[in-house]
């Protein structure tokens, strides 16, 4: 398998932060500098975690964690296999429930949902086959159609930006911020994908997962302080805020650009929903070695198809959003298993 240049390697995870970003709906009315603050002490915490997948890839340098788990016995690795496997699996079945909440509520003229998550299960499960090299360079082309859109929206909305609307208005601004920060946490699930990849980056250095860290940072605070200065209030209690910069364009012509904006979020999603798939399949593939990765990849795109369909059907889609929950399986699978696998020693063959 080719490596990931550092461009490709950051595009790819950026890009799938984004998806999260656009998806997002602000919770408990949280003012806009309080989220702020949270995504810095968020981003100083995930600074902290990386630390042992950084040491154990010095150690194990062409190994991601579940490979490592193999060395010591063949029962750790599969038992990491399922946790890994298990988790990228969720976490794609919340993309693509939130590709479908996204849909129906930005173009409820295209709501038969069952279709909409199909196909796009389909194409991720397609693009997950060809290998996680293509996908990134998929990722270059998608984050620079993000970059230029998100260009045209604010330029455009230039004259709406009021910093005032920037508040900080809190009874508990500490435990606000503390809150704020590990809810983020939550919402940074590509960490752990980050950290799966580091064997597949050029060179021996995993600097690259920090700059990710931190440049991730700007970048969602950019974006905040761009919905929160521009819709004010109704960022905090509406709805996807993200989507809606567009309608406070000065242009009238950008503030319809919602079909050219979709081929961006499909391009967005199908990226993230396609990584989570392949590393989901590369982490069971360990376990069931003589399965290929094709087979791997269908299956796995069809159960998570199954999954997000019951709950979208059920409309219990609000189960999903538990980022204290996800917060606790970042700590675990970057932080903690990483610091367990430190232990192992001695390399015997798989």
């Amino acid at each position: 398998m080719k490596k990931l240049s550092v461009a490709q390697f950051l595009s790819l995870l950026i890009l799938c932060r984004l998806f999260v970003t656009m998806t997002y709906t602000p919770v408990d009315s949280e003012a806009p500098l309080i989220t702020i603050a949270g995504e810095i002490l968020s981003t100083l915490i995930q600074l902290a975690l990386i630390i042992p997948p950084v040491i154990l890839r010095k150690r194990f340098p062409d190994r991601n964690m579940v490979s490592v788990g193999y060395i010591p016995s063949k029962a750790v690795g599969i038992v990491l296999s399922a946790v890994y496997g298990t988790f990228f699996m969720l976490v794609a079945v919340k993309v693509l429930g939130d590709f479908s909440h996204f849909i129906n509520f930005a173009f409820p003229v295209f709501s038969f949902e069952s279709a909409i998550i199909l196909s796009m299960a389909v194409g991720a499960a397609y693009i997950a086959y060809l290998g996680i090299t293509p996908l990134s360079r998929t990722s270059v082309i998608a984050i620079t159609l993000f970059v230029l859109m998100l260009a045209i929206v604010v330029s455009e909305s230039s004259g709406s930006i009021d910093p005032s609307n920037l508040t900080l208005h809190s009874e508990k601004p500490v435990a606000g911020i503390i809150h704020a920060g590990i809810m983020s946490i939550g919402r940074n699930t590509s960490i752990v994908l980050g950290c799966f990849m580091l064997p597949l980056l050029k060179g021996r250095k995993s600097t690259p997962l920090a700059v990710f860290v931190t440049a991730k940072y700007f970048i969602v605070t950019l974006i905040i302080f761009f919905y929160s200065s521009i819709l004010g209030s109704f960022a905090r209690v509406g709805q996807l805020p993200f989507f809606h910069l567009s309608s406070y364009s000065d242009t009238s012509i950008v503030a319809r650009f919602d079909p050219i904006f979709l081929v961006v979020w499909t391009m967005t999603g199908t990226v993230y929903l396609s990584a989570l798939i392949w590393a989901s399949a590369t982490a069971v593939g360990y376990a069931v070695p003589n399965v290929s990765q094709k087979r791997l990849c269908s299956a796995i795109s069809g159960i998570v198809f199954l999954i997000a369909g019951v709950i979208l059907y059920s409309d219990s889609w609000d189960i999903t959003e538990k980022f204290f929950l996800e917060s606790m399986a970042v700590f675990i699978l970057v932080t903690l298993v990483p610091s367990l696998l430190l232990f192992v020693r001695k390399e015997k063959s798989v």
